[in-house]
């Protein structure tokens, strides 16, 4: 038995051989395959054959930079996208009512100083005078700005305040 062991061990070791031998190495194969297929010499473009594939060449660069900036476009909008939904007003009605709240009454406040203002300037040729006298006791006395503010006509109260406080002078 031994012997019979041995012998189909030198079969097998005998064939595999013969398959080595068959088989070209590849390195070999790809080298006799680029020496045998011709080289095609290099063809002359026309001058409109030049321009179209400039063209095209230009157009490729184009569409590339296009779609690498749409790509980080998407990317930026998937960061910045928020990960619960769009909130609404019903979400935090009284936050959102005390926002809109506080804005009208800064609006309607604003609307309100500068026709005071207004009126005062035409009614009063030193206004200006008087109003640059105003901010300086606002510096200078607490609460005149609480009561400015709280008056009907802030404007009429601040040149009023400050032409009874020049004359106290």
């Amino acid at each position: 038995m031994a012997e019979s062991m041995d012998s189909i061990l030198d079969e097998d070791h005998v064939e595999q051989q013969e398959e080595i031998q068959q088989e070209p190495p590849k390195q070999e194969a790809e080298t006799q395959k680029e020496a045998e297929t011709p080289k095609p010499e290099a063809e002359e473009y026309t001058p409109k054959e030049k321009a179209a594939f400039a063209k095209a060449q230009d157009e490729t660069r184009k569409r590339q930079a296009v779609e690498r900036e749409l790509a980080e476009l998407k990317a930026q909008k998937a960061v910045d996208k928020p990960t619960g939904e769009a909130k609404t007003f019903w979400d935090d009605a009284e936050a959102n009512l005390k926002k809109y709240r506080d804005e009208i009454i800064g609006t309607v406040a604003t609307t309100k100083l500068q026709m005071s203002e207004d009126f005062a300037r035409s009614k009063y040729p030193d206004f200006d005078e008087k109003a640059t006298a105003f901010i300086d006791l606002v510096k200078d006395t607490p609460g005149l700005l609480e009561r400015f503010q709280s008056a009907a006509n802030p404007a009429e109260f601040a040149y009023r305040t400050a032409k009874g406080h020049l004359e106290i002078k």
